[in-house]
């Protein structure tokens, strides 16, 4: 027994070379190496001065919405709270941010939204660094989800990069510092458990998700339709929702507890009600107030649609599911298809593409590009951060060039910007075309005639 002991011990480090010989391994090597090298070159400031904002009040002992500056449900907040209670004992970055006198002219002007006061490097890349951890989490998901269903490496493997190498969603952690992330690492966390049974798990995982971000909100009526057909014939169907309603439940309350006791729950909303009086026309009164309240009832309405067309198709299989969700959020999107928010479609995507129809990778591509386009026409606003803490280029050189660049005007700068987003909405809308419309998608004889066959050519 002990000389077996020995050679099991002498073979552990092969063992270990053997998995990080692995290409998922490489894969998710590389994908950390570019967002640990833009982490600090490049940052939205205009985004990212808000969580300096917040780390700034909790640790002079305030709560996330005692001063006004966090416009968001709890949980990005106390996310930012455990980076900052790392910051106190680990990281110590001197300095958070700071007003920039020089920086004053970037202020309003133009579509392009800058700030004089710049968070630092240092802050930039610690804040960064918790997205990453939900961009590796969610890419282990894919990896382990299509091995499981397929029993195939390499198709977990080209899954998994999909993700992780994706230009947009690289650029909306690394660059962008929004945490989107988090809530698509709940929702898919939701879809896994929700497939495997656990509808307790899977109910607070999906309400973590909503009290991150807005959107999921519009997959309720799919996962409530998913378990009830799962049990169609379960005399215990209703107990199985109930299990997942009671997650939900119980998840909303840990969450906003603090903000019950301390009578700020209705701040806790304030992104959603901000959302549907503003929208993307905010200063152009109430015709986009209701506009954005009648999009956002059309999307809630189709989307209930598609459920309910999911739950008469009576199939629970993974792939089906996928490919419902993958609708769902393609849907989603198309109103407000803002680049962080189209992170939510970006699984499902690389799921389908190895699972579903290898088509889907047109889609995928156009997304990449055209997502990561709009996200970096912020152009100079992004080196604000890099021009006032270190020596690779001045602030005033900066500076000028941005504001040079707002001088070009309509001719140039604004056509550009909006030429861009044609291109990601149109992207958003390759999706659809490609599961739905298409000869031979995903999803157009389900949506027709209730019945369809996957495609994997």
């Amino acid at each position: 027994m002990g000389g077996t002991d020995c050679l099991s011990e002498k073979n552990i480090p092969k063992r270990a070379m053997g998995f990080l010989k692995k290409p998922i391994v490489l894969i998710f090597v590389i994908g950390i190496a570019i967002r640990l090298i833009l982490a600090p070159l490049l940052t939205m400031n205009y985004d990212v001065y808000h969580w300096a904002l917040v780390m700034q009040n909790i640790q002079t002992g305030n709560g996330l919405y005692e001063v006004a500056g966090y416009y968001y449900t709890p949980v990005w907040g106390y996310l930012i709270g455990f980076v900052s209670m790392l910051h106190d004992v680990i990281l110590n970055v001197p300095v958070l941010g700071d007003r920039f006198l020089v920086a004053l002219p970037v202020e309003g002007g133009g579509y392009i939204q800058a700030t004089a006061t710049i968070t630092s490097v240092g802050f930039n890349f610690v804040i960064k660094l918790i997205l990453f951890l939900a961009d590796v989490l969610v890419g282990y998901m894919i990896y382990q989800i299509v091995k499981e269903q397929t029993g195939d490496e390499k198709k977990a493997t080209i899954g998994s990069a999909l993700w992780i190498l994706c230009p947009s969603v690289i650029v909306v952690s690394s660059v962008g510092g929004m945490f989107d992330a988090f809530s698509v690492l709940f929702l898919v966390a939701a879809m896994i458990l929700a497939y495997r049974s656990m509808y307790f798990l899977a109910g607070m995982m999906l309400s973590l998700s909503i009290l991150t971000k807005f959107f999921p909100l519009f997959f309720l009526a799919f996962f409530i339709a998913y378990i009830l057909m799962k049990h169609k014939d379960d005399a215990k169907k209703w107990q199985h929702l109930a299990r997942g309603v009671l997650g939900a439940i119980v998840a909303a309350v840990l969450v906003l507890m603090p903000q019950i006791l301390t009578g700020t729950l209705s701040e806790a909303f304030s992104f959603i009600t901000g959302r549907a009086s503003g929208g993307l026309g905010a200063g152009l009164g109430p015709i986009f107030t209701y506009g954005t309240m009648v999009a956002y009832v059309a999307i809630f309405a189709l989307t209930a649609f598609i459920s309910w067309k999911y739950y008469k198709k009576g199939d629970a299989s993974f792939n089906t599911m996928l490919k419902y969700m993958l609708l769902i959020a393609a849907v989603t999107l198309l109103y407000p298809p803002t680049p962080q928010y189209t992170l939510i479609i970006m699984p499902f995507l690389a799921m389908s593409v190895v699972l579903l129809d290898r088509r889907l990778i047109r889609p995928w591509a156009l997304l990449s590009v055209f997502v990561t386009a709009t996200a970096l026409t912020s152009t100079f606003a992004l080196l604000l951060s890099l021009g006032a803490y270190t020596n690779v280029i001045s602030l005033d050189t900066v500076v000028d060039l941005l504001l040079r660049h707002r001088a070009l005007g309509l001719n140039f700068d604004t056509m550009v910007y909006f030429a861009v987003n044609i291109m990601q909405y149109a992207s958003i809308l390759s999706v659809l075309y490609y599961a739905c419309i298409r000869k031979g998608s995903i999803l157009s004889d389900d949506l027709r005639h209730g019945s369809g066959q996957t495609v994997n050519e």
